[in-house]
């Protein structure tokens, strides 16, 4: 299972009554252990990839899969915060939730 997967990946922004493409057809997968970087010139989209890949923002069109769940469908009401320790010993942490807009609570 690839840890972030993406097809026919799209993202446009409205500007008055203009659609500026910030993503257009992006295809990638990245499996565990990879080192990627996204390099291109200022202004391509990377940070608006980069935000559909962190689940901040829904792609367009097109899919995104991250660890096997497809972003489109995730619920942006509910907060949530990913909390990671670096180093050898490294656990992932996840803080979910105790209520709508409430305070969060670590699981390990």
């Amino acid at each position: 299972m690839p840890l972030v997967s993406a097809v026919g990946l799209a993202k446009s922004y409205r500007v008055g009554d203009v659609d500026v493409p910030a993503v257009r057809g992006v295809d990638f997968t990245i499996e565990a252990g990879a080192f990627v970087a996204f390099v291109r010139p200022s202004g391509s989209g990377k940070s608006t990839l980069l935000n559909m890949i962190g689940c901040l923002d829904k792609p367009g069109s097109g899919r995104l899969t991250v660890l096997d769940t497809d972003v489109a469908t995730l619920d942006r009401r509910v907060p949530g915060t990913v909390f990671a320790q670096s180093g050898a010993g490294y656990k992932g942490r996840v803080g979910r939730p105790r209520r709508r807009l409430g305070g969060f609570r670590r699981e390990t």
